[in-house]
């Protein structure tokens, strides 16, 4: 991430540990308006932290207990959930906005591809709009 170019070489190195996506767009909607480099860092950390502290002991006991989950539970939407309630904050303007909805339609239309290609292609086709959309808008 370029934020952490301004931060000391152990930060550097320290930080990316405990990247999540969710660190990394709440860290970048702070790190708009916040310019001290000291609090931008400890903020990306307490964040982290925070994150990072509850996902791996979720993970453990899905090793431990998740083959005793029932499928009627359905979880495997648990995921993709995550993500949907990150994209509003993420779109604060017209490449934003072009990229989630390109990348959503494509996502529908190209999900039965096998090997979840079609979530690759979604991704890249997402990408290449918001690149486009960014160069198109003054």
């Amino acid at each position: 991430a370029s934020g952490f170019r301004e931060f000391p070489r152990a930060w550097r190195y320290a930080l990316p540990y405990v990247m999540t996506d969710q660190a990394f767009l709440f860290s970048s909607l702070k790190w708009e308006t916040e310019t001290d480099p000291v609090i931008r860092r400890w903020f990306f950390l307490g964040i982290g932290l925070g994150l990072w502290l509850p996902w791996q002991v979720a993970t453990a006991a899905g090793v431990l207990v998740g083959t005793g989950i029932p499928d009627s539970w359905q979880l495997d939407f648990a995921v993709p959930l995550v993500f949907m309630a990150l994209l509003p904050p993420a779109i604060r303007g017209r490449p934003e906005l072009a990229a989630a909805i390109v990348a959503g339609v494509v996502a529908v239309v190209a999900q039965p591809m096998p090997w979840n290609v079609g979530l690759i292609v979604a991704a890249l086709a997402g990408i290449v709009t918001g690149v486009v959309a960014s160069r198109r808008t003054p």
